[in-house]
């Protein structure tokens, strides 16, 4: 469920409208299934949407992941930081609370988010978090609708003092939907974008001398689903990873 109309979500148009928040696990549930993670040696968490703060038990869900000793990160949009999660941030701090910032004025922002309003409510989130000394870190993706902005983006984490980093990865609906696909850019474009900032280049060239000294695989690439994480969907099933919905077992069914 989220809050936003973002032009390049991969959840289906019912799921951001909150139209199926009947089919997702109870409190209950969703903290069983954490105690499951811990006993299996899960050590990180990430908590994700859609905007995870729109659901009412959010406290109480992030509040035992983190007493079970999960290290626990929170994905979201910032429009829905109210005062009593920045307390509980205060409280029990996440790891890190990653933002996703989508422009840096409301024109650009709100192109891609479609909801009036939604860029200053986020500011507003941001400023709230770090006035509470909360770890925060800002990202974008990098979009036809704000591609030309992302300069300013980084230019906006440089000065709220955070960490940035953009992805041009524009991915297909979890069911299949192929219209985020017309926001993807050119990769002339997404890499010029990327290395316009010198500060990634360190970390862009131990990444590729990393990969390359890694032993050619027998497939297409390597990847870490269901091998040193999975996805957990709203509804109680189990995935390899978010962009694997195809391959999955309902969790409440069959355990862990």
């Amino acid at each position: 469920n989220c809050n936003l109309r973002c032009v390049h979500c991969y959840l289906e148009p019912a799921d951001r409208a909150g139209e199926n928040v009947g089919a997702e696990m109870s409190t209950a549930e969703v903290c069983a299934l954490i105690d499951h993670f811990v006993a299996a040696g899960c050590i990180s968490l990430v908590i994700t949407g859609g905007d995870p703060m729109l659901r009412p038990d959010f406290a109480d869900v992030y509040r035992r992941a983190r007493e079970a000793g999960l290290l626990v990160q929170v994905f979201t949009n910032a429009t829905n930081v109210t005062p009593e999660i920045v307390e509980l941030f205060r409280e029990l701090p996440p790891t890190l609370v990653d933002i996703s910032l989508y422009g840096a004025t409301a024109p650009v922002y709100e192109a891609v988010t479609r909801v009036r309003g939604s860029f200053e409510r986020c500011l507003d989130g941001i400023r709230n978090l770090q006035e509470a000394g909360v770890h925060v870190a800002l990202k974008t993706m990098i979009l036809r609708a704000n591609a030309e902005g992302v300069p300013a983006i980084r230019g906006m984490a440089k000065a709220l003092g955070t960490s940035f980093r953009a992805d041009a990865a524009v991915c297909v609906r979890l069911e299949g939907g192929r219209e985020p696909l017309g926001q993807r850019v050119a990769p002339q474009l997404a890499a010029r974008l990327e290395l316009a900032d010198p500060a990634r280049h360190p970390i862009l060239r131990a990444e590729l001398d990393r990969v390359r000294a890694l032993p050619k695989p027998d497939r297409l690439y390597d990847c870490g689903a269901a091998t040193t994480g999975f996805f957990l969907a709203a509804g109680g099933t189990l995935h390899p990873c978010v962009l694997s919905p195809a391959i999955g077992a309902d969790a409440l069914q069959v355990g862990f």
